[in-house]
Formats: C-alpha cells, structure tokens, sequence
C-alpha cells in the first residue's frame, strides 16, 4: 500500500510541477482543489499531448473533471470541452469506470448531483454503464 501511495505523490508531483500547481503533500483532495475552470484547455492539452501512466491519467481526469463542473456552474456547458472529455473517457473507459460512477451519481435525483451529472450520464449510457 505504501509504496502506491508513494507512486500517487509522485505523480501529483509530477503534474503539479509540469502545470505550475500548488503541491500540499497534505492535502487529501489535491485534484479537486487543484482545478481551476480557467484552465480546462491547459489541461485538456497537458493530457492529450503528453505520454501518461494511468495513474497520472487517473489524476488529471479528476482535476478535469472537478474544472468543467465548475465550468458549467459559471457558464454552461460547452460543446468543445464535452466532446473532448467524452473522447478520454471513452476510449479510457475501463480505467475510468470507477470516476464515471462516480460523478454520475447513480441513483440519486439530478438535484442531488453535480452539475456535469448529465453529461456523465450520457457518456455512461453509451458505454453501458448503469445509471
């Protein structure tokens, strides 16, 4: 267990210094606190443009993901950033059952969830997921 938690920080580490985040090591939610709606196509761009391990991959999409739901509270959704989330989450579906399960909040009343549900929804209906 140790020596995952030590592969996680290093890639927290990693992604923090290649898009200039601030690193806590003790913060427990660095990808939520570290997404930042201004910075959707930094970060599409850092992930489709660089050689990534699944763990890393794992974190950006969280960062992603907690960026284009404050996004989409500020402005709405946008045609561009939902199609590019798609296409990761889609073609990295089997690493990201457990976030698309996640953020699709199953089970529970749109009023109840995040304001991406819908979309989340949509993307697991097409993969067959549950929801």
């Amino acid at each position: 267990m140790e020596n995952l938690t030590n592969t996680y920080q290093e890639a927290i580490k990693k992604i923090a210094a290649n898009l200039n985040l601030k690193y806590d090591i003790h913060s427990q939610d660095w990808e939520y606190e570290s997404a930042d709606s201004n910075r959707i196509e930094e970060f599409l761009g850092y992930y489709i443009n660089n050689k990534l391990n699944s763990i890393e991959k794992i974190i950006l999409l969280k960062i992603l993901l907690e960026s284009y739901n404050d996004y989409v509270i500020e402005k709405g959704f946008n045609s561009y950033y939902s199609k590019k989330l798609k296409e990761i989450l889609k073609n990295e579906n089997a690493l990201f059952k457990d976030i698309i399960k996640y953020w699709s909040c199953e089970g529970e009343e749109l009023e109840d969830s995040f304001y991406i549900t819908p979309f989340i929804r949509e993307v697991a209906k097409s993969l067959r997921y549950n929801t």
